[in-house]
């Protein structure tokens, strides 16, 4: 699980989903005719890329040139993400729970011409177990005990404790599959010449501006896909993403803000790609130094943050305020009664505090990510709480978070299906290099185990209250909103339904003429 500071993702996982909402001028986004062969799109995005190795892609961007490159075991399909069947034809665990068995596709071959089968998915699943290589994937593979590959086409895969939840990670980077063959051979420098068994091959990467794959004749999944080549470009900067869109230099503004929206809704030569989903924007608080390993500070912030200020402001309206994990509507909600804005509980929590409550609050140096970083600033110093906003590129804020070198700083979690996907490796005190604020509650730690090593929902249900409960007290982090992922394309583009998380994925997209 990833993610992402307002321009870093914690995905959780990739998926299908319906595009929905209107276009420019009020168009639907139903694709014009029957899908059709040939052609390129070139999609803008919000980060540069480090490597294309699955061990380290952590982002909405560098995810979606994978989803290009590379196949998952398993991926998600429908319009709600339910898990379906892709490199692997099904799944199924034992009586325990502990004990997962893996039925692969048959007769697909590597970019290279390499075969894809068990023995290449138990290499795969070995490296990012490995801690030598350093996987972002680390804390959900260590929960795997052994691989074996039972005979060519079935790989058995052995926990070392009950996961109801495993099958979720197998759509995220530890489940896509790399090409033993190239691993081997490229070594360090793999992630510059990605090879794995997906719907485009891996053409070019011009460093700081584009990486293009180009169609994969081979391609197992007959029909697919329609177009000849994708290309994928880092443009950090929103209003140029969107002046390139507008100018045809790009086909797909793949991250869209609120204000890009509503400027695209009246436009009759964009469409506009929605999808409302249950990850969120907070601002989470290292709980192992000063002044934030005091509650009362972290309770001072979250009474004095008026949540509905920035969803008009920065949202527009367009993303549902939030409290919890948990959006309304979820059936994992308990409906626990969450700290929201008031100003005399911050101001006597400031007091309970007993000092004056000062801070460096770190952000990335983007115009969306600062707009947040002063509304928030400026609502906190009415109580008398001061932030110094501290500015950083993307890559310097996902270190100081991994290596809890930060007091506050904004972040924003991908959407998931399962509460274990978030929670588990966001709260659990020990082995989880995603827990950025150091958050440590032995109840939350009992209740986040049972959930994931059982399989009865009702059970499930009640542990994950105990989990609210206790996060509604302790406010590790204040949540902002939930999220709504956009993007905005010519009306060329079609059937781009993919941006769950913000993450697409191009096998099915086709343009018309």
């Amino acid at each position: 699980m990833r993610k992402r500071s307002l321009g870093i993702l914690m995905s959780v996982a990739l998926v299908l989903v319906a595009a929905c909402g209107g276009g420019g001028g009020g168009s639907s986004q139903q694709a014009a005719g029957p899908p059709k062969a040939g052609g390129s799109v070139s999609f803008g995005l919000r980060a540069d890329f480090l490597s294309l190795d699955p061990l380290v892609l952590n982002n909405d961007s560098d995810q979606s040139v994978g989803n290009g490159i590379y196949d998952p075991l398993i991926a998600r399909v429908g319009n709600k993400g339910e898990l379906g069947p892709w490199l692997a034809d099904s799944w199924d665990p034992s009586s325990d729970l502990k004990t997962w068995t893996l039925h692969l596709h048959q007769g697909v071959k590597f970019h290279d011409g390499t075969p894809f089968n068990a023995d290449a998915v138990v290499f795969n699943l070995q490296r990012h177990m490995d801690p030598r290589n350093k996987s972002l994937s680390l804390s959900d593979a260590l929960l795997i005990d052994s691989v074996k590959a039972v005979d060519d086409k079935t790989v058995a895969v052995t926990l070392k404790s009950p996961w109801i939840d495993f099958p979720q990670i197998l759509v995220a980077p530890i489940g896509l599959m790399t090409s033993p063959t190239a691993v081997k051979s490229e070594g360090a420098d793999y992630g510059k010449h990605p090879v794995g068994t997906g719907p485009f091959v891996f053409k070019e990467w011009v460093t700081g501006d584009h990486i293009t794959a180009t169609k994969n004749k081979d391609y197992w999944k007959s029909g697919y896909p329609y177009l000849d080549s994708v290309t994928w470009r880092p443009i950090p900067d929103q209003d140029a993403k969107y002046a390139s869109l507008k100018a045809g230099q790009i086909d797909v503004l793949q991250v869209a803000t609120a204000d890009q929206v509503v400027k695209a809704e009246k436009d009759s030569k964009l469409k506009i790609w929605k999808y409302e989903g249950d990850g969120g924007t907070f601002v989470m608080m290292n709980t192992k130094t000063a002044p934030f390993d005091d509650p009362n500070a972290r309770l001072a912030i979250s009474y004095a943050t008026d949540r509905k200020q920035i969803v008009h402001e920065i949202g527009r309206d367009k993303y549902p305020t939030a409290l919890g994990p948990f959006p309304p509507g979820s059936e994992w909600d308990t409906k626990v009664d969450s700290p929201n804005y008031d100003v005399n509980k911050a101001k006597a929590a400031l007091q309970a505090y007993g000092k004056p409550l000062s801070f460096k609050f770190n952000i990335v140096s983007d115009p969306i990510t600062r707009q947040y970083g002063q509304i928030l600033q400026a609502q906190w110093k009415k109580v008398g709480i001061n932030a110094d906003l501290v500015q950083m590129d993307q890559a310097t804020l996902i270190q100081s978070a991994l290596g809890k070198q930060f007091q506050l700083q904004i972040f924003q979690y991908g959407d998931w299906f399962d509460p274990d996907r978030f929670l588990f490796n966001a709260y659990i005190s020990k082995g989880s290099i995603v827990n950025y604020t150091g958050y440590a509650n032995p109840a939350v730690d009992a209740a986040l185990v049972k959930a994931r090593t059982i399989s009865d929902t009702a059970a499930r249900h009640d542990a994950y209250g105990v989990v609210q409960q206790a996060l509604a007290k302790d406010q590790p982090y204040v949540w902002l909103n939930y999220n709504t992922s956009y993007a905005i394309s010519n009306t060329r583009v079609q059937n781009l339904n993919t941006i769950y998380s913000s993450i697409t994925k191009p096998y099915q997209i086709w343009v018309s003429s």
